[in-house]
C-alpha cells in the first residue's frame, strides 16, 4: 500500500493542474460574459440586449485566450496569460 502511495500523489498533482489550466480557460470569458452584461443592462439596454452584448463579449474575450495561447511560446508567458 505504500509503495502506491508517491504514484497517487504525482496523479492527484496532475489531475489538479489540469483542473486548474482547464478551468482558467473558462473562468475569464465567463467573468467577462456576466460583467458586461450587467453592464449593458444596468446602462438600459434591457434583459435580451443585456444577453446579447454578453454573448458577444463572452465569445470575443475566449477567442482572445484561445488566441493568446496558441500563439505565445514559451511556457512561462503562458502561465502569465493563464494567471492575468
Amino acid at each position: 500500500m505504500i509503495t502506491f502511495a508517491p504514484l497517487l500523489v504525482f496523479l492527484v498533482i496532475g489531475f489538479f493542474a489540469w483542473l486548474l489550466f482547464t478551468l482558467a480557460v473558462f473562468a475569464l470569458p465567463v467573468f467577462a460574459d456576466v460583467m458586461v452584461g450587467l453592464w449593458a443592462f444596468h446602462t438600459g439596454a434591457g434583459a435580451l440586449g443585456g444577453i446579447a452584448v454578453a454573448f458577444v463579449a463572452g465569445a470575443a474575450a475566449f477567442s482572445i485566450g484561445q488566441l493568446a495561447l496558441a500563439l505565445v511560446a514559451w511556457a512561462w508567458l503562458r502561465l502569465l496569460v493563464i494567471i492575468f
